[in-house]
């Protein structure tokens, strides 16, 4: 029985949207717990479907009953440090990801998820730890060093963060979060020009879906920065393009228009602004 729990990422996103296909891919592992119910991988295998489908309070049983007949499974742990990480319980994942390290130290997956959730915990140092030890068991994977650039940023590294998204780059140049990571760097060390050529190919990485905050980054350089305000309108005014009701675009084109007088137009996009309600009652 093959273990899915070690199949990694992108049999995740292949499937994440196929609800049918993980509501069949349950009826299966429910089969299959009932001809060999002492089955660990399979208790993790629904656990792991569970999840999927977005019922964590029955994922979270499953991976604990997994782990029963299983305590020495690397796999599970990790994937159930992973389950309560996106419950927000960081402490309990962290204590998961720590059992899953103690069985495969050499695991750069494992070791990248310490590093999240250490920067959800709040303890950005011990992130960027985990994460440079990631990087040296996984000397090609691009999306360890965007991991890396961005926590960087969080410790106030900007020339480290810099080099961290340009080991990205290198390594994947059509990787938008490299992109936007240099972007933020660059940013934050005065170079506005070459931050904007960040924020533009990342725009030009980026599915249009993904767009419209990389738009308010651009938008933000130019605005505060450089004083652009008519550059900058344009910038928000494309993240609008894409989410009519992105908040930070609202803003900022709320913002251009007022630095350029054009209060009515202003006024009217601060109302579409207050339309759409409190940020607390929109989650």
């Amino acid at each position: 029985m093959e273990d899915p729990t070690s199949a990694g990422q992108d049999a995740l996103v292949a499937g994440a949207d196929d609800r049918d296909h993980w509501e069949h891919a349950l009826e299966n592992w429910d089969a299959a717990l009932a001809d060999e119910p002492q089955n660990a991988v399979a208790w993790a295998s629904k656990a792991w479907t569970l999840a999927r489908l977005g019922r964590r309070a029955e994922a979270f049983a499953a991976y604990q009953h997994a782990l029963e007949l299983d305590r020495d499974n690397a796999s599970i742990w990790n994937n159930f440090g992973s389950l309560l990480s996106g419950m927000a319980r960081f402490d309990e994942s962290f204590t998961a990801f720590e059992q899953a390290h103690r069985l495969a130290p050499n695991d750069p997956y494992i070791w990248s998820n310490l590093g999240s959730v250490n920067e959800d915990r709040g303890r950005s140092a011990e992130a960027l730890a985990a994460y440079d030890h990631a990087c040296r068991l996984d000397a090609s994977n691009a999306h360890l060093r965007v991991s890396r650039a961005k926590v960087l940023g969080k410790l106030k590294q900007y020339p480290q963060a810099l080099a961290a998204a340009d080991d990205a780059i290198a390594l994947d140049p059509s990787l938008a979060d490299a992109w936007i990571q240099r972007g933020h760097a660059l940013t934050e060390l005065g170079r506005y020009e070459e931050a904007l050529a960040a924020y533009d190919h990342a725009i030009g990485s980026s599915p249009a879906a993904a767009a419209a905050p990389i738009y308010v980054y651009k938008g933000d350089v130019l605005s505060e920065h450089l004083k652009r305000n008519a550059e900058a309108l344009t910038a928000f005014q494309q993240a609008l393009a894409h989410n009519p009701a992105h908040r930070a675009a609202l803003l900022g084109s709320a913002q251009a228009l007022a630095a350029r007088q054009r209060y009515d137009e202003a006024l009217d996009v601060y109302a579409q602004l207050e339309a759409l309600g409190p940020l607390e009652a929109r989650g």
